[in-house]
């Protein structure tokens, strides 16, 4: 599988996850080519889409048109395990949730723990029904660039627009792209379906968990860039608890030796 990768964390897995998995891998000079080209295209999408969004909605937004370019292309690879319509709705109805939920976080610290955790667990069982295929990172991403740069007033109503938009948009793209998918499951049959015990949920709980608290130390320090500590949280937890492990590893190996270059070299 050819993969896209952005150099900043969190959202690089966000890339992976909507790499154009289609293409064939082999060693031709023929599909060498087609992969780049389609690649050089997804990043051109990519650029393009959030200079738009940034020209109407501001470059404070920026980001979020980002992420919200990543779930087009995310979304219309995955499916999310119902019927197709339901499927559209839920698209978009995280969007609306992500909009509302950051804006009421921020209001009070204790508000946010709720919010955030209740919001997030949400978002991961309505995206999540291959948890591999990383459909929550886009939604999960905005939700995060949201929460570390609350606005207000009239700035607050561009972005509301923005997310929703780009939200509706994406639920569009996502219905056209799996309409003639036959899922009889409906939208309650992913809640009747959810057991506590589950590898899915525990993941979901410790992801959850992890972000809620990450957001919560980033209020209450007054960090400059919280997103970035949520981030972390989201590119290091991952389904299975060895992987995750690995990962926490070999993030603090690198910091270390990171950090002794940086003394040596500086």
């Amino acid at each position: 599988m050819s993969n896209v990768e952005f150099s900043f964390d969190g959202l690089g897995g966000a890339a992976q996850s909507i790499s154009p998995a289609a293409i064939p891998t082999g060693n031709n000079n023929k599909g060498f080519f087609k992969r780049a080209v389609i690649n050089l295209l997804l990043i051109a999408f990519l650029f393009g889409f959030v200079e738009l969004y940034s020209y109407f909605l501001g470059k404070s937004n920026g980001l979020i048109g980002l992420t919200i370019a990543l779930a087009i292309v995310s979304f219309y690879r995955t499916e999310i395990g119902i019927r197709p319509i339901q499927g559209a709705l839920v698209v978009f109805g995280v969007f609306v949730l992500t909009g509302a939920a950051t804006f009421l976080a921020a209001l009070h610290p204790a508000i946010g723990v709720l919010v955030n955790f209740t919001s997030i667990y949400i978002i991961l069982t309505l995206t999540s029904h291959q948890p591999l295929a990383k459909a929550y990172y886009p939604v999960l991403s905005c939700y995060l660039f949201a929460q570390s740069t609350p606005v207000y007033g009239i700035d607050y109503g561009l972005r509301m627009i923005g997310i929703a938009g780009g939200g509706l948009l994406v639920a569009i793209v996502y219905y056209l792209r799996h309409r003639k998918v036959s899922r009889k499951r409906n939208i309650s049959d992913i809640f009747k379906e959810t057991h506590f015990c589950s590898l899915r949920t525990k993941f979901f709980v410790r992801l959850t968990a992890g972000l809620t608290l990450a957001m919560l130390i980033g209020d209450l320090l007054h960090v400059l860039k919280p997103a970035w500590i949520s981030f972390t949280v989201l590119s290091l937890v991952q389904p299975f608890v060895g992987e995750s492990r690995k990962k926490i590893l070999y993030r603090i190996l690198g910091t270390i030796i990171g950090g002794v270059l940086f003394f040596v070299l500086f």
